[in-house]
């Protein structure tokens, strides 16, 4: 008699078992579009979980493209505009005792130590610049070296490695604003073409 109740109590609790953990399977985890079965994921539900608002996922595609997984990270509406893409893969050559990077007209450049572009560069740090071609090679958001003059003697006080934040044309044509990174204000003059001397495309730390 007791065996056959142990035996009807286990069936009893097997199937109540079963049945809840279908239930939860069903209603509450629904990983049949969550992620590809020849895609991989790149981060833990764990962490995923942890970060904020401003930081959750959105698609990004694997590489079969009729596929798409929910792994890659953005910042809300925090785009700031990038440099000007001037080197492509194909001219970067990587050796063990060196490397080589195929440049028109390149340049080296140090700089000074006024903090303007902190954290990007700071004293110390060789940089690589290229000639720009003409006025619309340059972008906003790419980093120029350009003369700075002195306005009342036109003659030149130094040369300034600022970010170009804005792009306009008056009278005497197109003219750049350009910004240290770390400064709370933009520089104060327009800077013409003819001023730049070129525009940073590397930097060595």
């Amino acid at each position: 008699m007791r065996k056959g109740l142990f035996v009807f109590y286990f069936i009893f609790v097997f199937i109540v078992g079963w049945f809840a953990h279908a239930i939860y399977i069903n209603n509450f985890i629904d990983v049949s579009n969550a992620f590809p079965s020849n895609s991989y994921k790149t981060l833990e539900q764990d962490t995923l979980s942890e970060l904020p608002m401003q930081t959750k996922t959105t698609l990004i595609k694997s590489e079969d493209t009729s596929d798409s997984i929910l792994v890659k990270f953005f910042a809300g509406d925090n785009e700031r505009n990038s440099p000007k893409d001037r080197i492509s893969e194909n001219q970067i050559h990587v050796f063990k005792d060196k490397i080589v990077i195929d440049i028109n007209n390149p340049s080296w450049s140090s700089f000074v130590n006024t903090n303007s572009m902190d954290p990007v560069f700071d004293y110390g740090v060789n940089g690589i610049e290229v000639t720009p071609s003409s006025p619309l090679d340059i972008q906003v958001g790419d980093v120029i070296s350009y003369e700075y003059k002195d306005k009342n003697t036109n003659n030149i006080r130094s040369i300034i490695a600022h970010r170009v934040v804005e792009i306009g044309k008056d009278e005497q044509g197109i003219y750049y604003i350009a910004k240290g990174d770390n400064n709370v204000i933009k520089d104060p003059e327009k800077v013409r073409f003819e001023q730049v001397k070129g525009v940073l495309v590397g930097l060595i730390y």
